[in-house]
Formats: C-alpha cells, structure tokens, sequence
C-alpha cells in the first residue's frame, strides 16, 4: 500500500516533467532565473560559494541549490529545462520523504494521510511549487525539514543529519526560512539532550543509546562542515564577507512591520490545504485573505484539536508534531514583523507549507481520537473498503494536482522577450569567443533584470560577456560578472525604449543599441 500511494503522489511530477518537453533548448530566462542559471553554469569552472541574490545588498547564505541544479543541468546539455527539471526533481523527492516519515511514524494509514495532505498542497500550490526561483522551490523541502525534526525528536536519531542536510539547503537557498528552522533545531536539540539524561538512567538502554547519539552527532557535524564550508571559505576570501553582511544588514533594521501585520500575513497563507480542498483555490493571491477566513480558522481549530487528543491520548509522538508547528508558526510571524519594506507574497509564501505537517498532525490525531475498539472491530470488507476508497481519493487529488502542472513548459511572457532578445543582440554581434562583450545600462533599476537575461543568454550561446558596473547593477550580479573595462569590447547598451536611437532594436520595454569593438590601431 505504501508503494501505491508513494506511486500516486509522484504521478503528478511525471506529468511536469512532461510537460517540460515544450520548453525548448532555446528558451533564454529573465531576471533572477537568468542569474540562477549563470551561477548554476559557472558550476565547476568558475568559483561559486554563496547562494542566489537578494534585493537587499547581500547573498543567500550557501550555494547548494546550484550545486544540486548543476547534475541535471550539465545531463540535459546546459539547456534552461534542466533547471525545472532539477526543481521538479528536489519537490518530487521532498514529497516522497514526508510520505516515508508519516508511514515511519504512523504506518499505512498515516502514509496515506500524508499523501494527501501532499496532495492538496500541491494542488493550491501549481506551479509555485516547482518552480526554480529560489523563493518557492523550497516549500516542500521546508515541510520536509520539519518532519525530519519531528522524527529525530520522536527517537529515530538516524533523522538528525539528514535534517541538517535539508535544512541547510533551504536556508542556503532563501534566508527567510532560518529563524523558523533555526528555532526547530533548537528545539530538536533540547528533546534530544533531555531524553538523553533520561535514558542515562537506565543501565541497559544507555549503551546502545549512547552510541546512537555519537553517531549522529558527528555525522551532523560533518555534514554541517561540508555543506556550509563555501559560505565560510567566502567570509574569510572577502572582507567583509556575505555572513557580515547579512548580520550588518538585519542588525541595522529592526523590521517595519506589526505584530497585527504579522499575525495577519501569516493566518493568511496557513489555511491553503483546506482553502485548496473545499473551494479549489489556489496558492498565488493568498496575500488577500484575511487572517480570520475561515480556512485559517478550520486550520487553528485543526491544531488545537491535535493538541488536545495528544494531550488525552498522551500520545508524545503527536505532541511533538503539534509543539513544533506551533513553535513555527510562532517564529515565522516574528519573521514576518522582521522584513524590510513591502511584504511581497513571495517573501510569505512558504508559509502555506507549514499547512503539511499542520494537516499531518490533525489527521492523525482524528484516527487517534476513534475509540481503539471501532478500530479493532471493524470488519475485514470494511477495512478494505475503507483503503479502496482511500487509494481512489489519492488518484482523484493526484489527477487535481497534475492539471496544476500542465502548463509549466510554456514559456512566460518575460521568457519569450529575454529569448527574442538575445537572438536580436548575438545577430549583431561578431562570432563567438572573438572578444569580450561588455552589457551597459542606462535608465532605471527595471531595466537591471534585461541585462541579466542577456548576460546569461549571451553567456549561453558562447560569448564572454561582462557587465558595466554601475549603481544600478551592483546589487543583484556576482562580483565577477561585474567590470569597468570597456576598452576593445563590444558595448551592448540597454536603455528604455522610449530613449531607442536610430540602429537600436526595441524589444519590449527596451531599446538595445550594440557598439561593435573598436578595430586594432
């Protein structure tokens, strides 16, 4: 039963994969994705020691997603597909994990609970949830790294590294994640410790007991070593570093926000599994829900009722499930109080994955709360009615969630201008690898994306392409991507196109003018 059902929620990834077969090897990104790819790219041949970029001044913390895009990536001959088809790979395999840890914990049953709940989310979710901007290709690892927290403190140690593996990677790929993760690896630590003095007590357990606890602390430990040496490498390359950076960023601002501001942005995203199931909404517009909808409040009510049968059944188990999606909720409001300026959704989204491990926790606790000798009582047809109806629900969610899928190879509007784009510049241009091609801009930070698309498309077709370094371009690219040297290089300009000169092509809101190198004196 647990193959079927693991069968059933990788059915819709197959689907997006498939569907990733219409996004052609031309296909040139936009924006941030053109410089996930540049970095993914420059994989093996060039440095590459923190993660993508923030708007603010400063790096996500690690690399690790780019290492991880760069096995499919390099397979599918450097094409932009490969990076979907890793983030469709990285869901995939978080799905997977959360449907192991729920039969891990709860057996068949909870498996399938699980899936479903999966299933849901996936649904709400769409394309959100495979998509390869660093900000949302993390919701269903973060989900992940919370039930692997949840099974290392239930006693299974063997979850503790692999905990700090997934969760380094989120917080590597988006910060935003740290303040939650960090509180549920503090909370980890703490139920690890306390059992620990408690099976001291006990001669006979303590030895076995012991030896687990050494195995998994170093193991943590190298793991932690080997995935954040990059970051560390960086801040002692650098002065001052990306780790100085960040803690000089946040701890000059204390956030903008209210905790009513807080609270609000958070109730408003938790409630995506229910909202999903009985009214079909999905994930992108949440923002404008209110905090007091009646998805959020099913969701509390979910909580506290999970609570309130570990509570009675002294299930401890449940109770863990039910304190650390508690903890985070609590840490990602304070999280929410915390950013600088707009609360733009996809700085909140990943709230909604708190949803998983939330319904998780309710489901289980509903079959909990079913007097033990209904259960034991019911008959054989009845059981294996029950588990029929509960594989055709599976396939009827899976079905829901694959039509969310169906789309993700058309290539978005920005795409299609970024590729026209980059056909236009390299026509004008003289073969590749003959000089240095420098991209210069002018106007305004909006044109900064389309010098990004075009520095990665030209990269891709074989140029060596530099930017101009400017106050505009300083923020969002590496420092190598980053010159003042125009001297014997092809100058591509991009200005906006109601400034478009008499030899400059338009290409939405751009106007691109290409200066070719200066002949040899």
């Amino acid at each position: 039963m647990l193959a079927i059902a693991l069968a059933i929620v990788l059915a819709p990834f197959v689907v997006a994969l498939a569907s990733l077969a219409g996004l052609g090897d031309h296909v040139r990104p936009w924006g941030d994705l053109a410089l996930i790819e540049t970095s993914v790219r420059a994989v093996g041949s060039r440095s590459v020691l923190l993660g993508p970029y923030s708007q603010w001044g400063w790096r996500h913390p690690g690399p690790l997603y780019f290492y991880v895009l760069a096995v499919p990536y390099r397979l599918l001959g450097s094409s932009y597909r490969g990076l979907f088809v890793g983030s469709v790979l990285l869901t995939a395999a978080s799905a997977v994990g959360i449907v192991l840890l729920g039969a891990r914990r709860g057996g068949r049953g909870l498996a399938l609970w699980s899936a479903a709940v999966v299933l849901v989310f996936l649904g709400a979710a769409g394309e959100l949830a495979v998509d390869a901007w660093n900000p949302r290709v993390t919701m269903l690892p973060f989900a992940l790294a919370m039930m692997l927290a949840w099974t290392a403190a239930s006693g299974d140690l063997w979850a503790v590294p692999i905990f700090a593996a997934v969760a380094s990677f989120v917080v590597q790929t988006h910060l935003e994640y740290g303040p939650s993760l960090g509180a549920v690896a503090i909370a980890l630590l703490v139920v690890v410790v306390w059992d620990a003095r408690r099976a001291r007590r006990d001669v006979e357990v303590w030895p076995d007991r012991r030896h687990g606890l050494g195995r998994s602390a170093w193991l943590s430990a190298a793991v932690l070593v080997a995935l954040w040496l990059p970051a560390l490498v960086d801040q002692v390359l650098h002065d001052p570093g990306n780790v100085h950076a960040i803690v000089s960023f946040f701890g000059s601002h204390g956030g903008d926000h209210s905790l009513r501001a807080g609270i609000g942005r958070v109730g408003a995203f938790l409630g995506a599994v229910p909202a999903r199931l009985v009214a079909g909404t999905v994930l992108q517009g949440a923002a404008r829900r209110s905090a007091v909808s009646w998805p959020t409040i099913v969701s509390g009510a979910g909580l506290v009722g999970a609570a309130f049968v570990a509570w009675r059944r002294k299930a401890r188990a449940l109770a863990l499930l039910v304190g650390l999606v508690t903890l985070v909720l609590g840490v990602s409001v304070i999280s929410v109080m915390r950013i600088v300026g707009p609360i733009s959704e996809y700085l909140v989204a990943w709230i909604a994955a708190i949803g998983i491990p939330l319904w998780i926790a309710a489901g289980w606790a509903a079959w909990m709360a079913v007097p033990s000798e209904w259960r034991t009582r019911m008959p054989v047809l009845a059981r294996r009615g029950v588990t029929a109806a509960s594989v055709v629900a599976l396939v009827v969610l899976a079905i829901e969630a694959a039509s969310a899928f169906e789309a993700i190879g058309d290539p978005a509007p920005t795409t299609i201008a970024a590729t026209a784009m980059t056909d236009a510049v390299s026509r004008q241009l003289p073969r590749a690898h003959a000089g240095s091609v420098v991209v210069r801009v002018r106007g305004n930070p909006a044109l900064v994306p389309w010098a990004e698309g075009l520095l990665d498309g030209l990269e891709a077709h074989g140029y060596n392409v530099r930017v101009e370094r400017s106050a505009l371009t300083d923020v969002s690219l590496w420092s190598w991507e980053l010159t003042t040297q125009t001297r014997g290089a092809t100058v591509v300009t991009i200005r906006p196109a109601r400034e478009r000169g008499a030899t400059d092509t338009q290409v939405g809101p751009v106007a691109i003018g290409v200066t070719p190198r200066p002949a040899p004196s």
